[in-house]
């Protein structure tokens, strides 16, 4: 049996500037609920924005400014005003392709030059057409160095013997900028490898702002292709703007020639896209 022990101590002497934290607190609330409520009722001062595009769900910005479904051909439109300098995102909440019990969930956020003064909004940001099975986020693991190097020795071998299957893959779009067809932007399709991408192929879009790629590997598992897209849409800086969408499983043929084509749909590269960096490098 253990037994308990006890320890008389003064009780804290009490000091007002404790109350400094809880009465912050107690102010930043009164402040947010008052620029809640006169977002209702205000005529001049305030920030609106519009967004429309192909398939999502809910429009925040840490408070929920508007929130729909998408109608019977996949399209919305969502459109809030507040009364304060607004930084509005598009968060899209979608099962397509997932069969869990969540949700797949991915983000835009809209640039500040379709942020409207008023409370109504000049121009809809289009994000254009989405196809849904492209934002699947890849997962990463931890390996321990034994298991590295039989992997790095495996991969080796693979193609020094030439086995496995030979898989391909190919994959078009369309790049917009600002609503303008995305004329010569880079265009990559690699096969995520283990330590190293390998470029598949690689194009730049046309006049119409199109692409059209494809490619083939040799592997024992199923190859893991992925488009990466590199533009300077509203972007002045030294460099690149770049992000990746990962083509799905099914869209992976047996043989050289592929025989399905995955359509990553009309994208605006006005917007910020879902894990998008800066390249220099490309």
């Amino acid at each position: 049996m253990h037994k308990k022990s006890h320890f008389c101590t003064k009780p804290p002497k009490f000091d007002i500037t404790m109350l400094y934290p809880i009465a912050f607190l107690l102010a930043a609330l009164l402040v947010s609920q008052t620029e809640g409520l006169g977002v209702r009722k205000a005529k001049e001062g305030m920030q609106s924005v519009a967004v429309k595009g192909r398939r999502t769900f809910k429009f925040l910005q840490d408070k929920k400014l508007d929130e729909i479904k998408t109608d019977a051909s996949g399209s919305f439109y969502l459109s809030a005003t507040r009364k304060e300098f607004i930084n509005p995102t598009v968060q899209i909440y979608h099962k397509c392709g997932y069969s869990g019990p969540c949700y797949m969930k991915f983000g835009f956020n809209v640039k500040k030059k379709f942020i409207s003064s008023g409370s109504k909004p000049q121009e809809a940001y289009d994000i254009g057409i989405l196809d849904l099975q492209s934002t699947g986020h890849p997962i990463t693991m931890q390996y321990p160095i034994a298991f590295l190097l039989a992997a790095l020795l495996v991969s080796q071998t693979e193609c020094l013997l030439g086995v496995g299957r030979l898989q391909s893959v190919a994959v078009k779009g369309v790049l917009e900028c600002n609503g303008k067809p995305a004329k010569d932007v880079k265009v990559k399709l690699y096969e995520k490898g283990r330590f190293f991408d390998k470029k598949l192929d690689e194009k730049k879009t046309d006049a119409a702002g199109s692409f059209y790629l494809s490619g083939s590997k040799r592997e024992i598992t199923n190859i893991d292709p992925k488009v990466n897209i590199y533009h300077r849409c509203n972007y002045h800086g030294p460099c690149y703007k770049k992000f990746g969408i990962t083509i799905p499983d099914n869209f992976i043929s047996s043989g050289s020639k592929p025989q399905k084509l995955f359509d990553i749909g009309r994208l605006n590269l006005a917007g910020r896209m879902p894990g998008q960096t800066t390249d220099c490098l490309n």
